[in-house]
Formats: C-alpha cells, structure tokens, sequence
C-alpha cells in the first residue's frame, strides 16, 4: 500500500468527500475530449499526425481516429488544403468518395510541429 492508499483508508467519508469538493471543476477546464476547445493548429496536427502514421484516408477515417466533430473536422482539412499541407482527391471506392493524403510540405510541418512540442513538454519538466 502507497501512501495515498494509506491516507485514504484512514480517512473518514466526511474527510473523503470534502478532498472531493476541493477539486477543481471539470466543467470549467478547457479541454474537450470532442476537439471543440482545442486551438485551430492542434487540430491541424493530429490530423496531420493521423495522416502521417497511417497514409491515405477519408474523411470519416480521419473523424474517427481524431474524435472530432464533423464540422471540425472538414474545416480543418479544407484549412490543410488551402495551405497545401493535405491533398484530397476523388475516389469511388471510398465510403465518402474521398481520399485525403498529407504532402511532402505537411509531413514536414508536422515533424517541426512535433519537434516544438517536445522541446516545450521537456522544458516544462525540466521546470519541475
């Protein structure tokens, strides 16, 4: 048993449920598991990153892996499209009719993205 385990069997339900209480609330951080509250360019990158792992999918491919919204997610593409980072083309053998592939120019926008990403992750644990 780890200390936490420890302290929490020794405390009373009153105890229990007022630590409860002094937590924050959920509903007030900004984050959604759905995509809404992330910033335009994190949406970019994990369809970029989606993209990158896994090649040419569609649309309806890309929504699930990612969890976002339908509306979110076309725009983000149709976002990528007009800064040449994705290329979608027609495909009749799809579900949706399309396919959506990441360029030369977003592969590596999404490897200069990662690599900031890393660099700031290990920054803020080297601040710890």
């Amino acid at each position: 048993m780890n200390e936490f385990d420890s302290r929490k069997s020794n405390m009373t339900t009153k105890e229990i449920t007022e630590d409860r209480d002094k937590a924050p609330d959920t509903d007030s951080i900004d984050i959604d598991l759905m995509g809404e509250s992330l910033p335009q360019a994190e949406k970019e990158y994990r369809i970029l990153k989606v993209l990158a792992a896994r090649g040419c999918m569609t649309p309806t491919e890309i929504i699930v892996e990612t969890l976002f919204l339908i509306v979110e997610t076309h725009k983000c593409l149709r976002d990528l499209v007009n800064k040449d980072l994705v290329q979608m083309r027609k495909d009749s053998e799809s579900i949706d009719g399309e396919l959506v592939a990441i360029t030369y120019e977003g592969l590596c926008y999404y490897r200069k993205f990662k690599k900031l990403k890393q660099e700031r992750l290990l920054a803020a644990l080297d601040a710890l």
